[in-house]
């Protein structure tokens, strides 16, 4: 009997990477795999290992490029008619809106995209307006749309751009879940990165790990922290990510004590930086779900984040950890001073963190959800 063929769609090759790499290895034992992005030749050697029977490029770019995404769109419908594929699944924007109409055009009968985030949900007027509008095309051409929480369903729903019958959420939501014998609290790790940064052990380290961008409210934490490292001595902030948008230069000039301050840069292991710290601070004006928050809440990390529904989902106020008025420096300023001060609650938090993701979001448990999902969906 011939397995099921589906074919991914990845705007960027950090999505195959970070997210996708533990379901395409439980999806492959039922399902053929193939995979098209943009990807370089270093990429497309590592992805030979992720258990994909074939990996394809296409220059899927993220900016908005008519000649290119013209291309790709017919690249797209090409490779999609000849290997007649039984469904397609894109994650990302710009994958999303080529892939599924090529998709529609080649007849395929299943095209599914995964919504992580919608960009236009902190914007206004006209812009607002643009990127909204592609995300209503993508489910126009799309047979199914899955989302990473229920906030973000309702979110969708509110905004006319999804209904209840074109959207579905795996679980309690999380596009990959956590690995939680890799993402656990290491004591070696949390002395051995203090000692290279030379921070003391009493000094209470509130960390941002992600894509270094405004709208994260990185600002708004430089302003917070600024207030709180003025009233209380034995703290510290510590960033750590991609400079997308080249304003750590300007949030360094903002810190006042630069030697409460330190921009590590990205990293390849955050479960590190998780543990070396006291509290995960997510201060965004936009998030689909905020898989930073699981990993860290895996650790044992306290969270700390804006009141904004993405963030619904991925954790619980007042049990694994508090939330603040988004975009108001007051309250995250109260919150901060509340976790610097609590070493009960932040154990307690970080404790109540770990049984949460455990229970809800581990690797295997989304692995296992993903797989029964397409195989009826396929099979249907």
């Amino acid at each position: 009997m011939f397995m099921k063929k589906i074919c991914f769609i990845v705007s960027t090759p950090l999505i195959v990477k970070h997210f996708l790499k533990n379901n395409f290895k439980i999806l492959s034992k039922e399902v053929e795999i193939y995979l098209v992005g943009n990807f370089n030749n270093e990429e497309l050697i590592l992805f030979k290992k992720y258990s994909i029977k074939q990996t394809h490029v296409i220059p899927i770019v993220r900016e908005i490029n008519l000649f290119y995404d013209i291309m790709s769109l017919f690249k797209l419908f090409n490779f999609f008619y000849k290997n007649k594929f039984d469904g397609i699944h894109s994650i990302g924007p710009k994958a999303g809106l080529l892939s599924t109409f090529a998709g529609f055009l080649a007849r395929i009968k299943v095209r599914i995209h995964f919504f992580t985030g919608q960009v236009w949900a902190s914007e206004k007027g006209i812009y607002r307006i643009f990127l909204k509008f592609f995300d209503k095309v993508i489910v126009f051409f799309s047979t199914l749309i899955l989302l990473d929480g229920d906030s973000q369903r309702k979110f969708l729903i509110r905004e006319k751009v999804i209904n209840f019958q074109n959207s579905l959420i795996l679980g309690k939501g999380s596009i990959s879940g956590v690995d939680l014998e890799r993402f656990k609290f290491d004591n070696n790790q949390r002395h051995l990165i203090r000692d290279k940064l030379k921070i003391d052990y009493d000094t209470k380290i509130f960390l941002y790990l992600g894509r270094i961008k405004k709208d994260k409210g990185i600002i708004d934490l430089v302003h917070a922290f600024n207030r709180l490292e003025s009233i209380r001595k034995d703290v510290f902030l510590l960033l750590v990510g991609y400079d997308e948008e080249n304003i750590v230069p300007s949030v360094k000039s903002l810190i006042n004590n630069k030697k409460k301050f330190h921009f590590f840069g990205p990293s390849t292991n955050p479960e590190n930086f998780y543990s070396v710290s006291d509290v995960l601070c997510l201060p965004s004006y936009r998030e689909g779900f905020g898989s930073s928050v699981i990993e860290a809440s895996s650790c044992e990390l306290p969270i700390l984040c804006s009141n904004i529904y993405g963030l619904e989902n991925s954790m619980i106020d007042g049990e694994t950890g508090l939330k603040h008025q988004v975009g108001n420096i007051d309250s995250l300023l109260s919150k901060m001073l509340k976790l610097t001060d609590d070493d009960d609650l932040r154990k307690n938090l970080g404790f109540k963190g770990r049984k949460f993701v455990a229970k809800h979001f581990s690797s295997e448990i989304i692995a296992e959800k993903w797989l029964h999902f397409h195989i009826n969906i396929l099979k249907n």
